[in-house]
């Protein structure tokens, strides 16, 4: 009977201060949803400096700094996004203006009006490689292309500078053939060969632009190289330097574009790796992750 009575008493006790002390943990922790809730508006509204407030549960701190870590991450995307979907646009309109440019488009039917005449053959090819460039530029929506597809582009690129250029340009293209199914930003390569041609020409009576494809560890290199008149040492030097600020270098602006769209996909150590002794050349790594072609770039 005492034992009953006893343990009745104490079961009244326990009851009586089990009450206030689960409000009060009640309490709290609806202080600290709507105080991790004003966090989270505020993170919304893109005010990231919010702290909770000390009194705030270690877990709910912790849920907390896990939202704010995704908000960033998400917000790094975003930009990351934004840009490469700016710098891929870029890239295609200069593609097109290039190609739809009145002087590359009078030297085409200008050489185009004389193998007509001389050798037929060669002039339809010409056709065939200026309607290639210009549905490439048009009509490949994809970021990612196989090598095959944009090396393909280089070469009806090549093949009309080759036309314009004639015995002063040559070139030559050695790419094995298991890696020509493999994945590559698009439009990367070109804008290399086109520096080559523009820069390297300068103060030289002929060319060769030389591009090897192969594999270096886990990371496939398309290799540019010319024998043209080169960089000078203060001119590559800051070049180089600007490769890796987020804005644009102007007189180089396809190889920064090319390099920045690399880095953006794949982050570093990708991008693009230049060599140059003036006077004698210059050469270009692009530094890929290898990606055999069977998997999502």
């Amino acid at each position: 009977m005492l034992n009953r009575l006893f343990l009745l008493i104490v079961g009244i006790l326990i009851l009586i201060i089990l009450k206030p002390l689960t409000l009060r943990i009640t309490n709290n922790n609806l202080k600290a949803i709507e105080e991790l809730r004003k966090s989270v508006l505020e993170m919304g509204k893109g005010n990231m400096e919010y702290s909770l407030r000390p009194h705030v549960f270690e877990e709910f701190q912790e849920l907390n700094d896990t939202f704010r870590q995704m908000v960033l991450q998400r917000e790094e995307l975003q930009k990351r996004n934004s840009e490469l979907t700016e710098r891929k646009r870029v890239m295609e309109i200069r593609q097109l203006e290039e190609k739809i440019n009145p002087h590359f488009v009078f030297n085409v039917l200008e050489t185009l009006r004389y193998e007509v005449i001389i050798d037929p053959t060669k002039a339809s090819e010409m056709i065939m490689a200026f309607a290639n460039i210009m549905r490439y530029s048009i009509y490949y929506r994809d970021t990612i292309v196989s090598l095959k597809t944009d090396i393909a582009y280089v070469k009806d690129y090549l093949m009309l500078q080759k036309m314009r250029y004639n015995r002063r340009l040559t070139y030559s293209i050695d790419i094995p053939d298991e890696l020509l199914e493999c994945k590559v930003p698009k439009l990367v390569i070109q804008p290399i060969v086109e520096n080559s041609l523009k820069h390297g020409m300068q103060n030289v009576e002929s060319i060769h632009v030389q591009i090897a494809v192969f594999i270096e560890g886990d990371q496939l290199i398309i290799r540019v190289e010319d024998n043209g008149t080169g960089i000078e040492p203060e001119i590559l030097e800051e070049l180089v330097k600007d490769l890796e600020r987020e804005d644009v270098y102007k007189e180089h602006i396809g190889m920064y574009n090319s390099h920045r769209v690399i880095r953006l996909l794949y982050g570093p150590p990708y991008g693009l790796k230049i060599e140059s002794n003036y006077g004698k050349g210059t050469r270009v790594d692009i530094i890929l992750p290898f990606n055999k072609g069977n998997e999502d770039a």
